[in-house]
């Protein structure tokens, strides 16, 4: 029974398997690790207070836009190229490194020396310089966890993550117990960041010994060519994502970027679960497609697609319902008023799950140029929008600005991949309403009659998949193959 259970989670023998095992590695190391990251993060915020812990969100949403010079795409592409071609690993590797130190320092500089004059809070600006070297270790962290992804070690990434988090978490408390300021939790993120770097560079030792002998310049134009697209997609990726935070600090105060970050740091932990699949996937679509297997790649997507609907839909729903709860219950009765903006901004959920899985299809496909035009559509309206209603509804309106912005850029690529891949949702999605409208009726009456928010989300949850198993909704009965197959490999 050891013997199976070693073969089903640490090898790769069927695509199925490969994916059910992939997907539970992701979900150990992702998940995992971001709910011990996250004690800290709601300590902070309770410790630090709204102001202190809007300042601390403010830099890291400055930051954040700088970020996208210090990979342009190159982390995926080494992921696609692992994928693709083993025998040429080493010198994919190697170049990648090479390409990536030069991005990391020079978006260092631009941290140093040019973040400050973007900030009106002038509290963050002694702080920014101290951001380059977490970059600079997050980094070359996500490169050596980007080859394993590539060779499908989803077990190894999993273990480098949880380790970081888990020294994060560890570093966050002592300093918040000794200094309680955000200054000593950001010197915390940097330490944990740099052990986790160390620890991710002893399991590629051996390549990172080699990289001047493996480094193959001939690799590098063809490598910058397939990134530059990937940049200004991050760019824009980064700017829906930062832009509101930053808009705030111009016409608002800390107080409200902490309510505001207190909102979108929980819709923001959710927004992985999709990433979860797309990493554990890609790499099999980019073989499908490399080999022209259109049939097997529309069918994988569709498959997909439909179960990430199958869970955003009543995430969105029961997370609306649910939103003042919610918020009282991680970061206290202080962050009420960031309930609204957590239920806005978890609309933005819809479009967010099916985006991690068309934006990989893109890139899969080497289309990623033609999504350029999109992302700056969808980054304009967040700019225009931002502008017309947070000087106004402040929060308010930089919530719906973003949910927005997030909605007009998915509903542009799902266009555009519709014309490379035939995938079809709409006939999927019936018993799923029916399934989500239930739930929502059992949500509100157990809220209205008071029952404590974790018992209505077990129940709530419970009844939804009950309901879907009686409905006999064929997702839902493809992953339950999934767990029988993974349960008979291992009896």
């Amino acid at each position: 029974m050891i013997t199976k259970l070693k073969e089903l989670i640490f090898k790769n023998k069927t695509a199925r398997q490969t994916i059910v095992k992939n997907v539970f590695w992701l979900s150990f190391g992702q998940i995992g690790s971001r709910l011990i990251k996250a004690a800290i993060v709601i300590y902070a915020a309770r410790v630090l207070g709204v102001s202190g812990y809007g300042t601390l969100s403010y830099i890291f949403g400055l930051t954040g836009f700088f970020t996208i010079f210090a990979d342009i795409g190159i982390s995926s592409i080494l992921t696609r190229e692992v994928a693709k071609d083993y025998q040429n690993e080493d010198h994919y590797f190697s170049t990648a490194v090479v390409i990536k130190i030069a991005l990391l320092l020079f978006t260092a500089a631009l941290i140093i020396f040019a973040a400050p004059y973007f900030s009106k809070i002038e509290e963050a600006k002694t702080l920014i310089p101290l951001v380059a070297l977490l970059i600079i270790f997050d980094g070359l962290r996500e490169l050596s966890v980007a080859f394993f992804r590539g060779r499908e070690k989803m077990e190894i990434e999993a273990l480098i993550i949880i380790i970081t988090n888990v020294l994060i978490t560890l570093f966050g408390f002592i300093t918040l117990y000794f200094w309680t300021t955000y200054k000593s939790l950001l010197v915390a993120y940097i330490a944990a960041s740099f052990c986790g770097f160390l620890i991710s560079a002893y399991f590629l030792k051996g390549k990172w010994l080699k990289i001047r002998s493996n480094f193959a310049k001939q690799f590098v134009i063809p490598m910058a060519k397939s990134a530059w697209p990937m940049a200004v997609g991050g760019l824009i990726g980064s700017f829906l994502f930062n832009v509101d935070i930053i808009m705030l600090g111009w016409w608002r105060t800390e107080f409200d970027i902490g309510f505001y970050s207190a909102a979108q740091r929980i819709v923001g932990l959710i927004y992985n679960v999709p990433g979860l699949l797309a990493i554990a996937i890609f790499p099999m679509f980019s073989r499908f497609i490399y080999a022209n297997d259109e049939e097997r790649a529309r069918s994988l997507t569709t498959r997909t697609i439909a179960a990430l609907f199958m869970a955003a839909i009543p995430i969105v729903v029961g997370g609306f319902l649910l939103k003042d709860q919610i918020i009282n219950f991680v970061y206290g009765e202080s962050y009420a008023a960031a309930a609204n903006t957590f239920g806005i901004l978890i609309i933005s959920i819809l479009a967010i799950f099916p985006f991690a899985i068309l934006n990989d299809l893109v890139f899969a496909y080497d289309k990623q140029k033609k999504m350029l035009i999109y992302g700056v559509v969808a980054s304009l309206s967040n700019i225009v929008l931002n502008a017309l209603l947070i000087p106004f509804y402040g929060i308010i309106g930089a919530a719906v600005a973003t949910t927005f912005s997030n909605i007009l850029n998915v509903a542009m690529i799902w266009r555009f991949v519709k014309k490379l891949n035939q995938f079809t949702i709409l006939s999927r999605l019936p018993k799923i309403i029916i399934a989500v409208c239930i739930m929502a009726a059992i949500t509100a009456i157990l809220k209205k009659i008071g029952i404590n928010l974790i018992i209505n989300i077990l129940l709530s949850a419970g009844s939804y998949f009950i309901l879907l198993y009686f409905l006999r909704e064929k997702m839902f009965g493809e992953i339950t193959l999934l767990f029988r197959e993974g349960y008979n490999r291992i009896k």
